[in-house]
């Protein structure tokens, strides 16, 4: 599955390349709320999928924008 995504996301990201979009184009990549029991862990946060505490609501989240979100950054908003 996982190598399924790196290629179709790559050919996505070579037509914004060929089509010169890559630097007006906002990719974003983002998750379903929290893991599900008994797959995953929500590390230090209570819960997980299906509850409104802290591992049930946190996502991650993936940005790129090309010349305007520095490449490597980390937010800690919350």
């Amino acid at each position: 599955m996982v190598s399924a995504m790196d290629i179709s996301i790559g050919k996505v990201l070579d037509v914004l390349e060929e089509l010169n979009l890559e630097r007006s184009t906002i990719i974003l990549f983002t998750s379903d709320n929290g893991p599900e029991a008994g797959a995953g862990t929500a590390g230090v946060y209570k819960e997980g999928k299906r509850s409104l505490m802290e591992g049930g609501v946190r996502v991650p989240t993936v940005f790129q924008w090309v010349d305007k979100i520095p490449s490597n950054g980390v937010s800690t908003i919350w």
